[in-house]
C-alpha cells in the first residue's frame, strides 16, 4: 500500500486495518466446552482434549474473554449451540469467568435476558472464578440476584460439587 498509495496513505491504511482485525478478533472470542482432566481438578476443552470428561446434564462453559457490545452475542451464540449439541439435555450451566476482565453495560443487558431465557427453559445457571471487580458490576447490575448468591464459586470444582450434591438430593427425592 506504501508503494502505490505513498507513505502517509499506506500508514493510514495499515492502521485501519489493524484496528478492524482488533474489533474482529476481540469481538469474536472463543468460549469452550469444557471436561475434568481424568484424576486432577484441572478443566480444559474438550476439542483439545478428549481425554476430559463431561457430566451428564451439566454444561461448563469457558467464557473466551471479555464481554462487551460486540462480543456478548457470539458467547451467547456459541453456548447456544453447545446446549442444543449436547445430549442428554442440559439442566444446569456453570460460566467459568476466570478469562473476563471487564462485561460492559449492554453485555450486562444481554446477559441478564440470556439468563432469563434460561431459567424458563428450567435451565439453571451458576458463575466460577468471577473477578472481584466483575462480580461487583454482577452486584450492581442485579446478575448476582437473579442468579442467586450460593451460585457464585472460588473454583470451577466447587461449582461441580455443589452441582453433584443438588442432583444427589433430587435423585434421592424421587
Amino acid at each position: 500500500a506504501e508503494l502505490t498509495l505513498g507513505v502517509m496513505h499506506g500508514i493510514a491504511l495499515g492502521v485501519v486495518l489493524s484496528l478492524l482485525e482488533l474489533i474482529y478478533v476481540t469481538s469474536h472470542r472463543q468460549g469452550a466446552v469444557l471436561g475434568q482432566l481424568p484424576g486432577t481438578e484441572a478443566y480444559r476443552d474438550v476439542r483439545r482434549h478428549p481425554e476430559a470428561g463431561t457430566f451428564p446434564g451439566l454444561l461448563i462453559w469457558r467464557v473466551g474473554g471479555d464481554l462487551f457490545f460486540a462480543s456478548v452475542g457470539q458467547m451467547e451464540a456459541g453456548l447456544r449451540s453447545s446446549l442444543t449439541e449436547i445430549r442428554p439435555p442440559i439442566k444446569h450451566v456453570l460460566l467459568d469467568m476466570g478469562s473476563v476482565n471487564f462485561i460492559d453495560v449492554s453485555a450486562y443487558d444481554e446477559l441478564i435476558t440470556f439468563i432469563k431465557q434460561l431459567q424458563s427453559q428450567d435451565v439453571t445457571i451458576a458463575f466460577a472464578r468471577v473477578r472481584d471487580t466483575v462480580r461487583q458490576d454482577m452486584q450492581l447490575a442485579k446478575i448476582e440476584s437473579l442468579v442467586g448468591l450460593a451460585d457464585f464459586y472460588e473454583r470451577v470444582t466447587d461449582g461441580v460439587c455443589a452441582w453433584q450434591r443438588q442432583e444427589h438430593v433430587r435423585s434421592q427425592s424421587y
